[in-house]
């Protein structure tokens, strides 16, 4: 792995831990409400992705300012959630699932960690990030900003030893 790959996975790595403490500090302002108190583009895109699944609660929570619709469901038994703004971005998704489902890499650890017969939950989290790469004043500058406006710190580059771009993601 070269340096490169290795500081994009210690930002998405700070990234996860950032977002999870972001949702647990959501928590500690959060509201139960019924689906028709959500703003019409919010409840578009929660029955989106609910697809059909009877939604089993919603929660209202604000954060610096922001307000989010955390909705759940079921499916085949595992719960899955999505977080999304009054507009209807998409924030997260959650999806319970079986860690036989699991990447053999999360299995592998999963199996470190705790063993080869471990009853464990696995969910499959996705975050929803914006990458902003664009130059200022001769400088090239890039950013992670989320569907809220929250802009990832640390992941600022704002000088040109990133200019070259070998990660491999098509994006050259």
């Amino acid at each position: 792995m070269n340096a490169k790959s290795n500081g994009k996975m210690i930002l998405l790595t700070a990234l996860a831990a950032t977002l999870t403490l972001t949702a647990i500090a959501w928590a500690l302002d959060d509201v139960k409400i019924p689906l028709d108190q959500v703003p019409p583009a919010a409840k578009a895109a929660i029955l989106k992705h609910a697809a059909g699944a009877k939604i089993t609660e919603i929660e209202k929570e604000t954060h610096k300012g922001v307000t989010v619709y955390e909705a759940e469901w079921q499916v085949s038994g595992m719960e899955h959630e999505v977080c999304v703004t009054a507009d209807g971005d998409v924030i997260e998704t959650e999806a319970e699932i079986p860690a036989s489902q699991a990447p053999a890499a999360v299995q592998a650890e999963i199996k470190k960690r705790f063993g080869p017969n471990a009853k464990v939950e696995v969910e499959r989290k996705t975050f929803i990030m914006y990458e902003v790469e664009g130059r200022a004043d001769g400088k090239k500058i890039e950013f992670l900003i989320s569907p809220t406006g929250h802009v990832h710190e640390g992941h600022d580059q704002g000088d040109d030893d990133h200019d070259n771009d070998d990660d491999d993601d098509n994006d050259d």
